[in-house]
């Protein structure tokens, strides 16, 4: 922050040391700490995990985002680690309980394959909407991603 940045993103941080983001929320504000959420599906249960996807803290994502809205995050940055690089598009019914679970933004991540995915990710509730392997490895543009949405009824800046 004392270097200019107005955002932080955290995740495993928020389990391993909770006061550690209370505290950068008091000091900084909530709308400047984003808590990553990567959920995962673990037989039948669906769960949060840290640590790069190596730890399953046990924990289903609506409880989880509840608590990382107590713990003061102003977004969450939700990846379904199941989706993320399986070109099916986000994970809509976890991301869309996670949406409607917390009064702060969620932006949806993970598995991006076409347009789309984007406009149903906002239909799910998303507030923002993310994608990486669309750009990287396609000749895809966000240019075109944003027309496309901006054509498809989803207001933005431009």
């Amino acid at each position: 922050f004392y270097n200019g940045a107005d955002k932080i993103i955290l995740n495993t941080a928020f389990f391993e040391n909770p006061e550690f983001c209370s505290n950068l929320a008091k000091r900084f504000g909530t709308q400047s700490l984003i808590a990553s959420m990567d959920v995962k599906q673990d037989g039948t249960q669906t769960s949060v995990w840290i640590d790069r996807g190596s730890k399953n803290i046990r924990m289903a994502p609506i409880d989880w985002a509840k608590k990382l809205v107590s713990l003061g995050a102003g977004e969450i940055f939700f990846n379904s680690i199941d989706h993320d690089g399986a070109r099916r598009g986000y994970n809509l019914e976890i991301l869309n309980s996670v949406c409607t679970s917390v009064n702060i933004p969620v932006i949806a991540f993970g598995g991006v394959f076409n347009w789309t995915h984007l406009l149903e990710g906002f239909k799910a509730g998303a507030d923002a909407v993310a994608l990486a392997n669309q750009l990287h490895y396609t000749e895809h543009s966000a240019k075109k991603a944003k027309n496309f949405l901006l054509n498809s009824g989803i207001s933005m800046r431009n």
